[in-house]
């Protein structure tokens, strides 16, 4: 987590390298957390894939704001994901016959 928020307030474009490191590592994170740690990574790993696509966008294309729609898009994938994957393992869900 501390490095989530290093790289995420780094000014240099930190997590445009570390993001396909850390999205996968909170993804793993969120496994073994209940509800509260699932919205606590799966924010993380939003804000982490809005900035990396956020630069990602910005080096290939320049200042337009597709940068912003990319990163946004980034981020609304991940928050569906951990979203869908928590209702997955819920336990209404599991109590089910």
């Amino acid at each position: 987590m501390l490095v989530t928020i290093l790289c995420l307030s780094s000014m240099g474009g930190l997590m445009g390298i570390a993001f396909p490191v850390l999205v996968p590592l909170h993804w793993l994170a969120a496994r073994g957390s209940g509800p509260a740690g699932t919205v606590g990574w799966g924010s993380l790993a939003a804000l982490s894939l809005f900035q990396g696509g956020w630069i990602a966008s910005y080096v290939a294309f320049g200042r337009q704001g597709a940068s912003y729609a990319v990163g946004l898009a980034a981020a609304m994938a991940a928050v569906v994901a951990f979203v869908c994957r928590g209702a997955h393992r819920s336990p209404e869900r599991a109590a089910a016959p």
